[in-house]
């Protein structure tokens, strides 16, 4: 069996669940596809390569997958679940709270966000600037646009320097851990981070992010 598990955003889980993984062969946390707290659970953190290639040679073992967030947000967790149906084997997911959640906090509301946008971190050779367009068009249409920047980005200001001078953005900074914040200013906060773009704004939208902005410019 899989059991994929998500942490939530604030890294804890039910008894209930605690209990179920005492009866697995293997528990990992995935290290790979966000930047961890410290954790107080007695488990090795796996990289890339373990949920990728080493999980599928370990198919006659239970193994239980810890996911920062909700465990079928990335792409590379999907896929392992995917792969297990697909290959005749049980698998098992514990949802929990992820990013998507907490984008109401913005004081923007939650029913007028679009399509999620990634950005992923250029390279020499690949340059891809389709999320630009994807922003763009969720702004067409009067929706908000909630980004994921790639976790190669060294930091924030590495990521500025792929996205638009002038676009106006709310930062999301280590939403769940002690030092989270919500910011209206462009300043280099530390992994993990989102950032959301604003579409069209309602009145009640704006006196919303107007207290935020507030509270954000007094923590500077």
């Amino acid at each position: 069996m899989i059991y994929l598990v998500g942490l939530g955003l604030y890294f804890q889980l039910p008894q209930s669940v605690i209990k179920e993984l005492e009866g697995f062969d293997i528990v990992v946390i995935d290290g790979y596809t966000v930047t961890l707290p410290p954790l107080d659970f007695p488990y090795p953190v796996v990289d890339r390569k373990f949920l990728e290639e080493d999980i599928w040679k370990l198919m006659d073992k239970d193994i239980a997958i810890l996911v920062a967030g909700d465990p079928l947000f990335a792409t590379t967790h999907t896929s392992i679940y995917f792969e297990a149906l697909k290959r005749g084997i049980e698998a098992k997911v514990f949802h929990n709270s992820s990013i998507l959640n907490a984008v109401s906090r913005t004081g923007l509301s939650a029913y007028k966000f679009g399509r999620v946008v990634s950005v992923v971190k250029w390279s020499e050779n690949y340059k891809p600037t389709s999320y630009l367009d994807h922003i763009k068009q969720n702004q067409s249409l009067g929706l908000h646009t909630l980004v994921l920047p790639d976790p190669q980005f060294k930091d924030f200001n590495e990521f500025l320097f792929q996205m638009p001078e002038d676009m106006e953005m709310i930062t999301l900074h280590r939403i769940g851990w002690k030092e989270e914040g919500i910011y209206f200013d462009k300043r280099n906060v530390k992994h993990p981070f989102a950032v959301v773009v604003p579409g069209e704004v309602s009145h009640y939208e704006r006196e919303h992010m107007d207290i935020l902005r507030q509270l954000s410019q007094r923590s500077r």
